[in-house]
């Protein structure tokens, strides 16, 4: 079942050796996306600590599962804030109600990378698969981070 879900799953037994049945891992995803995140804005050095107890045996058992501090190594500064504005993109196109203003939201956002990270949208789609791909030709088993990660 969960292999045939959308959630592009390598091998549900890691996901059972991490102690999740597949109720809680689909149950616990915004807690652990959210951990997750948190954990890349720490590695980076942009927040504080602030998981509780409670929240933090979940999302450490997920990171085990997926090996997140190996992928987190294989990150740098600029693929996490391409990443974050084009998630933060999505969201904010998935509260509007035209397709129109979705687009523009898309654009502004690719705009403001553009600005700021001084390349164009190729470059920096380009790249962002590149850091993909190492990470997935690293095997790590549970996800194929390009089925993840798509650019419109």
């Amino acid at each position: 079942m969960l292999e045939t879900s959308e959630l592009p799953i390598a091998s549900v037994d890691k996901i059972f050796a991490g102690g999740f049945s597949v109720h809680d891992w689909f149950m616990n995803a915004r807690k652990i996306s959210e951990g997750l995140a948190q954990s890349v804005a720490e590695h980076f050095a942009t927040t504080q600590k602030t998981t509780s107890a409670a929240d933090n045996s979940v999302i450490q058992r997920a990171e085990a599962v997926l090996e997140w501090k190996k992928i987190i190594d294989e990150l740098d500064q600029e693929t996490v804030r391409v990443l974050a504005l084009v998630w933060f993109a999505d969201k904010l196109a998935a509260e509007v109600m035209y397709p129109e203003t979705e687009v523009l939201v898309q654009e502004n956002i690719w705009q403001l990378l553009e600005k700021n990270l001084g390349k164009r949208k190729a470059e920096l789609i380009s790249h962002v698969e590149e850091v993909i791909e190492n990470v997935d030709s690293a095997n790590r088993g549970v996800t194929s981070w390009a089925e993840v990660i798509r650019f419109a």
